[in-house]
C-alpha cells in the first residue's frame, strides 16, 4: 500500500527551520546592532575630541600668533622711539657742526687778522728788507736802461740803515748798474726828516729808470729832482742827462720811528 506524505507536516517543518534561522539572525543582527552602536559612540567621542584639541591648538596658534603681533608692535614701537632718538640726535650734531664751522670760520678770520697784524708789526718793528718779489721788480724794470748807468749809496751809522743799503746796493748791481757806496758825510734833505731812504734823482744817465724800477717796486723812499751839485731843478725848463754824472743819490736813514 503506498503511503503519500503530508504536505502540512513538511510545511511545519521548513516554517520550524525559518523560525531558528531567523531567531540566530535576529540575534546577530541585535549585537552587531549594539556593536556597530558602542563603535559609533567612540567615533562620536573620538570625532568630538579631535574637534576640541583642533580647536584648542587653533586657539593655540591665534594665541601665539596675536602674542607675536603684539612684541612685533613693541619692538617697531621701541624702533621707532630710537629712529626719532637718532634723528634728534642728528638734528643737533647738524646744527653742532654748522656751529663749529662758524666758529672755525670766525678763528680763521681773527687768525689772519692777527697774522697780517703781527707781519705789519714786525715790518714796523724788525728790519726794513727788499723783498725778492721787489728785487724782481727792479731787475725788470732796468733792463731797458742805458749803459753807463751809476748810482751812489750812503747810509747813516748804525746795523740797520746798513744792511738795507746794501740790500738797495746788491739788487742795483745785479740789475747791471754801477754802484758805489759812500762813505763821506750824509746828503742831508732841506726840510726833511732824517728818516726813511732818500733819493735824489739827478742828472746821470739812466736816472729817470732808477726812479720808475723804484717806484715800480714799492720802495717805501721819498724821491726827488735835484742837479748832480744838490740844488733843485727848474720843473719848468728841459731836463739835460750827463752821462759821465751820477744817476742818483739813495741815501739810507733809521726807519722812523713806530708810535
Amino acid at each position: 500500500m503506498h503511503h503519500t506524505k503530508c504536505p502540512l507536516a513538511t510545511n511545519t517543518r521548513m516554517l520550524d527551520l525559518t523560525l531558528g534561522a531567523a531567531t540566530r539572525l535576529y540575534t546577530y543582527s541585535s549585537i552587531a546592532a549594539i556593536v556597530l552602536a558602542f563603535f559609533t559612540a567612540i567615533a562620536a567621542l573620538l570625532t568630538y575630541w579631535a574637534s576640541a584639541e583642533i580647536g584648542k591648538h587653533n586657539d593655540r596658534a591665534i594665541a601665539s600668533a596675536r602674542s607675536a603681533a603684539a612684541q612685533a608692535d613693541a619692538k617697531a614701537a621701541i624702533a621707532n622711539e630710537r629712529a626719532a632718538e637718532a634723528n634728534a640726535l642728528g638734528a643737533q650734531a647738524n646744527m653742532r657742526a654748522k656751529e663749529l664751522a662758524q666758529e672755525n670760520l670766525k678763528l680763521g678770520l681773527q687768525l689772519e687778522a692777527e697774522k697780517k697784524s703781527r707781519i705789519e708789526l714786525e715790518q714796523k718793528l724788525g728790519h726794513r728788507k727788499v723783498s725778492p718779489q721787489q728785487e724782481a721788480k727792479i731787475i725788470q724794470s732796468l733792463r731797458g736802461r742805458p749803459p753807463g748807468t751809476k748810482v751812489t749809496i750812503s747810509h747813516q751809522p748804525g746795523v740797520e740803515p746798513g744792511e738795507y743799503a746794501g740790500q738797495i746796493a746788491k739788487v742795483l748791481a745785479t740789475a747791471g748798474v754801477a754802484v758805489q757806496l759812500d762813505q763821506g758825510p750824509l746828503i742831508m734833505m732841506a726840510g726833511a726828516e732824517n728818516f726813511g731812504v732818500h733819493v735824489n734823482i739827478c742828472r746821470g744817465t739812466g736816472a729817470p729808470n732808477i726812479k720808475d724800477a723804484l717806484l715800480v717796486a714799492e720802495i717805501d723812499a721819498h724821491i726827488s729832482m735835484s742837479d748832480d751839485k744838490g740844488g733843485f731843478d727848474n720843473p719848468n725848463l728841459p731836463r739835460l742827462y750827463d752821462e759821465d754824472a751820477i744817476a742818483a743819490y739813495i741815501t739810507v736813514f733809521p726807519k722812523k720811528p713806530y708810535i
